[in-house]
């Protein structure tokens, strides 16, 4: 009953979760990035460019170009992804033409502002919607499309739509809208990494040195740290050692370094940046009463299907493994028992294959 709770609620946050980044992304383009004529890339600025052509709205080509993309995704990709975009693709319109109907111009003429404020809403509405599990459709279809029949990189497809939609619109236009444009996708490609993986203000310390066992007591009787050994060997005399692991937040990271040198002066100290990472506490109700775990990763469409196909063969728990994965690509946990896993896996492979 836990569990199924659960699920409903990480349903309801997702679903959330789309709606809000739908409407910050249709926001930022109706209130802003179109008002001030900044260049823009997607299928929005490319249906911009078919309107100075076709005398129609532009949310109406926006819609338009999203179907007939949707369609070729139907074709040769198949109904899972066509599903995994279709709410983005019909939403975004709509949300674009009320947004356009009251543009933003208490800021007065400050295009830098402008620039900022568009380049944010931007990154955190797409960031969002990737964090509900969806796609934005657009030209990510023609991306998989092309990934599937001549193996080319999503990212890149998807860069090069990206710069020829901008090139069209700078033609016959002058050269500042352009940049504004462009830094306006800058910053929000920023942001939206930091969205996906929830910008946790956390660091990774591992320590090389010979007194582990020491570092180990005062970390963790001094400040408090948890910890991970690691059996590791030294690359010149093979020497077995072992190497602490420790995730803190950022105010301990000082500390932990000074007692590390106060006991080893000569040790080695790693420290880097995480941007996510899962929680003990947040899945320990399901490895409680569950014996197996399956580990799926892939496109994610196919992994969205997968995660649909599984809880309908078998009495299992899905959730996702966030990472550092590609945008296109994701990580699933298929929890259960040992018998319903396997049916739920032998499904997978049956739908997928």
């Amino acid at each position: 009953m836990i569990l199924q709770t659960n699920i409903y609620i990480q349903k309801l946050i997702s679903a959330a979760e789309l709606l809000i980044g739908t409407a910050l992304t249709a926001a930022a383009f109706g209130l802003i990035i179109l008002p001030q004529d900044f260049a823009a890339a997607g299928v929005t600025g490319f249906a911009r460019t078919i309107t100075h052509i076709i005398p129609v709205p532009l949310s109406v080509m926006v819609f338009i170009v999203n179907m007939l993309l949707m369609i070729l995704g139907l074709v040769f990709v198949g109904r899972r992804f066509v599903a995994k975009t279709i709410s983005v693709s019909i939403l975004f319109p709509i949300l674009l033409e009320i947004f356009s109907r009251c543009p933003l111009n208490s800021l007065g003429e400050d295009a830098t502002l402008f620039t900022v404020i568009a380049g944010a809403m931007l990154g955190t509405g797409a960031g969002l919607i990737l964090r509900s599990g969806a796609s934005s459709g657009g030209f990510d279809i023609l991306a998989v499309i092309l990934n599937q029949k001549y193996k080319l990189p999503v990212a890149t497809v998807m860069n090069i739509c990206d710069v020829l939609v901008i090139l069209m619109q700078a033609l016959g236009k002058p050269l500042l809208p352009t940049v504004y444009g462009i830094l306006t996708i800058t910053i929000s490609a920023a942001i939206v990494s930091h969205v996906v993986t929830l910008g946790t203000g956390e660091s990774q310390i591992m320590v090389f040195s010979e007194h582990h066992d020491e570092i180990r007591s005062a970390l963790l009787h001094n400040l408090d740290v948890g910890m991970t050994f690691l059996n590791a060997e030294t690359g010149f005399g093979h020497t077995p050692t072992k190497v602490i692991v420790s995730i803190v937040p950022y105010q301990k990271v000082m500390p932990v370094k000074r007692t590390i040198t106060a006991i080893d002066p000569t040790a080695f100290v790693v420290v880097a940046d995480i941007r996510s990472r899962i929680r003990k506490d947040a899945y320990q109700n399901l490895f409680q009463d569950n014996s197996s775990l399956a580990l799926l990763h892939g496109d994610v469409c196919d992994m969205i299907y997968a995660s649909d196909v599984a809880q309908k063969a078998a009495d299992v728990a899905v959730f996702e493994i966030p990472g550092s994965c590609p945008q296109h690509m994701t990580c699933l946990g298929i929890l259960g028992d040992v018998a319903a896993v396997e049916t739920a896996v032998a499904r997978i492979q049956k739908a997928l294959l």
